[in-house]
């Protein structure tokens, strides 16, 4: 029985009742529903990816526990929850390389704290990718060879290549993306390169004061003038000249032909 005025502790929700009866044998009853509220039972496993990457999301999960009032999730160093913390889901960012660790989470209420639920974690490394390149600046339309190393498989952009060298004519200057994954631990990243392109100048126009007369001086031009070039002429008996616009003096019948040149911007 209960004594009045003696504390106890009920070990379920029960309905007390009350008889008070007085010298004269007259009684009176009342009623008092005493709730207990049970310590909350995690039943489930949390559920979620049990090997991650380094710099990527994850959610984590647990069903819902009959009387608890709130969930106290436990992450390792060097991860951070995102959100939904208090919560039977949540989402958590891996920041840094985790050999092994547990995620838990223990459901509570104001009368205490389960035991807690644990699922093991994994951070693995981003694999080392890297890029290079046969020539960093090109003239438009000239090959320029890319390879991606540090990885097991690869996918290029702009292109979409799957191969971990590639071959490309860009008309502009472009930045060249590759993303490398290392297979055995399933994890990417990306290296990027600049290649530079640069446009070639229009051509010049070779001219002459031709036609002219045995021992004259013959007059060569290109035009028009291109800052920064460097000229090169070419032309019978072996003539040549890096002059814009050069002079052959006294000429004989051997410097009779055609000369060319090529204009060139570094």
């Amino acid at each position: 029985g209960i004594t009045n005025g003696v504390g106890f502790i009920p070990s379920v929700t029960t309905i007390y009742t009350v008889t008070v009866t007085n010298t004269n044998n007259c009684s009176a009853t009342d009623d008092v529903t005493v709730i207990v509220n049970p310590i909350p039972i995690i039943q489930s496993k949390i559920t979620g990816p049990q090997s991650v990457c380094v710099n990527s999301t994850h959610k984590y999960s647990i069903d819902v526990v009959p009387n608890a009032t709130l969930y106290e999730w436990t992450i390792p160093d060097g991860s951070t929850i995102v959100s939904g913390q208090g919560t039977t889901n949540i989402e958590i960012r891996f920041e840094k390389e985790i050999v092994l660790d547990e995620i838990k989470v223990v459901a509570k209420n104001d009368c205490g704290s389960s035991d807690a639920s644990k699922i093991p974690i994994r951070v693995n490394p981003l694999p080392q990718i890297n890029v290079s390149s046969s020539k960093q600046i090109v003239c438009k339309g000239e090959t320029v060879m890319l390879t991606a190393s540090g990885g097991d498989s690869y996918i290029w952009s702009p292109g979409g290549q799957n191969t971990s060298s590639i071959t490309d004519s860009p008309d502009i200057t472009t930045t060249y993306t590759v993303i490398g994954t290392k297979s055995i631990i399933g994890c990417a990243d990306t290296a990027t390169i600049l290649i530079t392109v640069n446009i070639p100048p229009n051509a010049p126009v070779a001219g002459s004061n031709s036609p002219i007369c045995v021992v004259q001086t013959l007059q060569l031009t290109a035009e028009p003038t291109i800052i920064g070039a460097n000229y090169l002429w070419e032309g019978p008996d072996n003539f040549g000249s890096d002059l814009q616009n050069p002079i052959i003096t006294a000429v004989s019948t051997v410097k009779a032909g055609v000369y060319s040149v090529t204009a060139t911007v570094n």
